[in-house]
Formats: C-alpha cells, sequence, structure tokens
C-alpha cells in the first residue's frame, strides 16, 4: 500500500514538471530568454511599449494573470507567485514585511519602440508559493504585457 502511495506521488510530481516545461515552451517559443550570473537567475523579454507604460500595465492586476504577484513601481521589484500556493500563504514575513513569494528586481531598457526586460531574482531562497514560477513566467509576461522572450547566447543579450 505504501508502495503505490509513493509512486502515486512520484508520478504526480513528474506530471506537474511536465506541464510546466510545456508551459514554458509553448510561450518560450524555443526562445533561451534566461541567463544565470552569481547565481541568481535572470529572464529577458522583448516589450512593444515605453518604460512608462510597463509600469502603468504591471501596477494594473487581473483576475486572467497567469501568476499571483505584487509590484512595487517605485522600487521596480515584482513578487511572483503560484496561484494555487498563494492564498495558503499570503501572510507577511518578519523581515521586512513582504509577502511570501520569489522577489525580483525588474531593469527596463529603452530601445527606440521597444524596451528590454530584464527580471533577476533577488535571492537564491525560493519559499513554497514559488513553486512552479519559473515555467510559468513567460506566459505571464507574454499575456500580460505582450513580451516576446529575448535571446540569451553565452550569458550575454544577442542583439
Amino acid at each position: 500500500m505504501e508502495i503505490i502511495l509513493i509512486l502515486g506521488a512520484i508520478a504526480l510530481c513528474a506530471l506537474c514538471i511536465i506541464s510546466e516545461r510545456r508551459t514554458a515552451f509553448k510561450y518560450g517559443k524555443g526562445v533561451r530568454n534566461r541567463s544565470q550570473k552569481n547565481g541568481k537567475n535572470s529572464f529577458f523579454y522583448r516589450v512593444p511599449y515605453t518604460k512608462e507604460q510597463i509600469i502603468g500595465m504591471l501596477s494594473q492586476k487581473s483576475e486572467r494573470d497567469r501568476l499571483d504577484y505584487e509590484f512595487e513601481p517605485e522600487t521596480l521589484e515584482i513578487c511572483m507567485m503560484n496561484k494555487y500556493f498563494a492564498y495558503a500563504e499570503k501572510q507577511y514575513t518578519m523581515s521586512g514585511g513582504k509577502t511570501h513569494g520569489k522577489w525580483y528586481d525588474i531593469q527596463i531598457q529603452e530601445q527606440g519602440e521597444f524596451c528590454i526586460l530584464k527580471v533577476t531574482e533577488q535571492k537564491f531562497w525560493t519559499p513554497n508559493s514559488a513553486n512552479q514560477v519559473y515555467g510559468l513566467m513567460n506566459a505571464f509576461f507574454v499575456e500580460k504585457l505582450g513580451a516576446v522572450p529575448y535571446e540569451v547566447k553565452n550569458g550575454a543579450v544577442a542583439k
């Protein structure tokens, strides 16, 4: 009986991982938009809006958003959480009063008719509510901002 439960749990985990990877591939379209430096992941997107428009769009939450998130426009920080875990952990931490989730710094570089959005994780440690955020990030930014994953080659943004 215990073996059946263990095998069932392993199968469920494998199914979740496969589902997450399929979503990441669907919205990433095979583009490698993630780089790692000093143990922190950064994600790059090409967005067809100005910096002010991007900040305004991220400030407006919607029920249709792929991830639950909190955005701080003054500091350009965003906390992303998987919606399914967010409700259980919508508490404040003892240090700094920030919501549980995965915190990222956002950099927006204007390039004329578009912007390059760089989303870099603040810490390597990930709380439970941030599970499966990586696989849903591309979908979130594509749906929220009309972003296109931006190619990263050898740790540098491709031109």
